[in-house]
């Protein structure tokens, strides 16, 4: 029987249009990144977080007989699976972070890039910083506060570092983590929904894969970091945890993977699928 889905997480109304899928060409420059004066050496950069959608053969072969249940063909292509092949699909995932660190190519100094542009923000050694908390829905590449026109200084930037904090950020209680992720799963032939509602407390930094990105006042940047959904389970072994007995349903056969989760050997499955989904990002500048 197919359980409802425990909880929906609604996002504030600041969330902007999506920046990636849907555009947000001709909306007013985000405030977000402070204040610029007239004539300081300051461009526009764009960030998103998305679920990449590049179809998962092994998940599409495997839920051909659910399609039914599962949903359309799209939503196949957010699916994932353990190493016994359990089957999830992910119907939402909000990735929440304290604060964004535009990491500036070397030969650069961060502190003096800062200075020079007028804007309102911190700088360490290493880059610059865009304080949060951002929530960022990576099903369809929004955010809230608006991440689609960030001030920056004219900069060669590296890559960027997330960093996430373990508090409440204005999401429903019993939503302490910083990266929820639902939807469905298929287990003993039924469908139910399933929460992963985990607490990341390091920062994770991702770097473009060849050329750094030139933030101008001449020509915005835009840049993507790609979550790839088919990792998030990788060498995880969850249905043997159910079937065992360490990890236990709950009475309307909903499956919650928390801090909490797991006895005995399975005890860091929560930890293990959070570092896999943090690992499965890649970033990619957008032309």
């Amino acid at each position: 029987m197919k359980a409802q889905p425990l909880f929906r997480m609604l996002l504030p109304m600041a969330i902007t249009c999506s920046i990636m899928l849907q555009g947000c060409s001709g909306s007013p420059p985000s405030d977000v990144a402070g204040g610029s004066g007239a004539g300081n050496p300051n461009g526009l950069a764009a960030l998103s977080i998305v679920i990449d959608t590049t179809p998962n053969v092994l998940y599409k072969t495997v839920t051909a007989d659910h399609a039914g249940v599962m949903g359309d063909s799209g939503r196949q292509n957010m699916g994932f699976a353990d190493s016994s092949g359990l089957m999830f699909t992910a119907e939402t995932a909000l990735i929440i972070v304290k604060a964004i660190h535009f990491l500036v190519d070397s030969g650069q100094n961060p502190a003096q890039l800062v200075q020079a542009s007028g804007l309102q923000l911190q700088a360490d050694s290493t880059g610059i910083i865009v304080e949060g908390p951002f929530i960022f829905d990576a099903f369809t590449g929004a955010c809230a506060p608006g991440t689609d026109s960030l001030r920056l200084p004219e900069a060669r930037y590296s890559g960027i570092q997330l960093d996430f904090q373990n508090e409440q950020h204005g999401l429903a209680s019993g939503q302490a983590g910083n990266i929820h992720i639902t939807g469905l799963f298929v287990y003993q032939n039924d469908t139910n929904s399933f929460v992963f509602n985990l607490s990341e407390n390091q920062a994770a930094a991702y770097f473009f894969d060849i050329d750094p990105v030139t933030v101008s006042r001449t020509k915005p940047a835009s840049m993507t970091l790609a979550l790839h959904s088919g990792q998030w389970a990788g060498g995880i072994d969850i249905k043997t945890c159910l079937d065992n007995g360490y990890i236990s349903l709950m009475g309307d056969g909903s499956l919650v993977i928390d801090s909490t989760s797991g006895r005995g050997p399975c005890q860091p499955v929560e930890a293990s699928i959070r570092r896999n989904i943090i690992l499965s990002g890649s970033l990619r500048k957008e032309m």
